[in-house]
């Protein structure tokens, strides 16, 4: 009798035992579940303030822009874009001239141009979008015209690329000198679209003309272009802009296939410094438009992102950093820069007042700013080798 009585209190006692620790448990479940509400409401508070910022930083660079300074007129001489050698800085220079212009009227002349590469109709196509945005009637909307190029070779391509549909002008009659399997033509993309068929379009063209074997190609489609449009479609469109542009020709008597994708966002500078991480960024650069080069070379060589959900270091101890804001990013331009020089290829990046442009190797051969905008956006602009 002795020993099941004493079977009896263990049993009861293991019994107990067993409720204290399943009520400690709950108790600890129902702790994390609150800290968990809770951080998640910290960290929602924090997205909803910072889309708040990027708003607010929108709306300040696309407000309306006053056109009422005399009118302008630009010459184009000679050939205009990154595309030609020893001309980068040429290129930036020249654009520096009227991007930024506050004109009533904006005229180009192209009587003396011998050629207007891809990264030249990106721009002018770019530019005349950044004018309707910043623009909220047609009263204030300044007059950009052009004059009809003397070269017929220009005024064909101007109309075989797409650029005066997308600028809406009259094309010139004139004999078209180009072929549509050489060009993925230039038109306004929007945020509800989707890229793989302006992909499976450069895709095409490296398959016919380039040197990139079958494993390149990869390369290139996985590690370049998805990044660029990641890019395009994340940091460039905002609500007063749904759109982004692509362009991309074969030159097959320079042995070059020019590939731009562009979008009229606020700039990679401006992205950083509404995003999350903008604290740590600002420790290291002066948030002014003349820095716009350095921020262009911090996103790429350092894990910083401008993407609102982006990561932010919280603090460092014994178990490591921790990222409580969103994923893990800051990786594509790293990315891109990576897979480019692993292919030795030429490419460069304009945005707002800087641009960076890298050689095959991947050197930096050009870091810097301008003290007007080179680009109404940003734009990536790529050198692929032809056959």
């Amino acid at each position: 009798m002795k020993k099941k009585s004493e079977n009896r209190k263990s049993k009861a006692k293991r019994h107990y035992e067993l409720l204290k620790r399943k009520e400690k448990r709950k108790a600890s479940l129902r702790r994390v579940r609150k800290f968990k509400r809770k951080r998640y409401l910290v960290i929602l508070n924090e997205i909803l303030r910072i889309e708040k910022d990027r708003r607010d930083l929108v709306r300040n660079i696309y407000k309306g822009r006053k056109f009422q300074g005399e009118n302008l007129e630009i010459d184009i001489d000679g050939s205009y874009g990154l595309e030609e050698k020893r001309s980068f800085l040429d290129f930036v220079t020249k654009s520096s001239e009227f991007i930024d212009f506050d004109s009533k009227e904006l005229y180009l002349n192209f009587d003396k141009t011998k050629r207007l590469w891809p990264s030249a109709i990106t721009l002018l196509c770019s530019l005349k979008q950044w004018v309707e945005i910043c623009t909220k009637n047609k009263v204030d909307k300044p007059l950009i015209s052009s004059s009809t190029p003397n070269e017929d070779d220009v005024a064909s391509y101007l109309n075989h690329c797409g650029f005066y549909d997308y600028v809406d002008r009259r094309s010139d009659f004139v004999e078209n000198k180009y072929s549509d399997s050489d060009t993925a033509k230039i038109r306004r993309e929007y945020a509800g679209d989707n890229p793989d068929e302006r992909e499976n379009e450069i895709i095409r063209m490296l398959e016919d003309f380039s040197v990139f074997n079958e494993d390149e190609i990869e390369i290139f489609g996985d590690r370049v272009l998805i990044e660029i449009f990641n890019n395009v479609m994340e940091h460039g469109i905002s609500h007063r802009d749904q759109g982004w542009w692509l362009l991309a020709q074969r030159h097959p008597e320079h042995k070059l296939i020019s590939i731009c994708i562009a979008d009229n966002g606020i700039g990679i500078r401006n992205s950083l410094m509404t995003g999350p991480q903008r604290r740590q960024v600002k420790r290291q650069i002066e948030n002014t438009s003349t820095k716009d080069g350095e921020f262009i070379k911090l996103a790429i060589e350092e894990k910083v992102s401008g993407a609102i959900r982006a990561s932010v270091k919280e603090r460092t101890g014994l178990i490591g950093s921790k990222y409580p804001l969103g994923a893990n990013r800051g990786n594509g331009l790293k990315r891109i820069r990576a897979a480019l020089w692993q292919l030795n290829t030429e490419w460069s990046i304009l945005s707002h007042n800087g641009y960076m442009h890298f050689n095959r190797k991947g050197d930096v051969v050009h870091c810097s700013a301008e003290p007007k905008r080179v680009f109404a956006g940003t734009m990536y602009h790529i050198n692929v080798e032809a056959r």
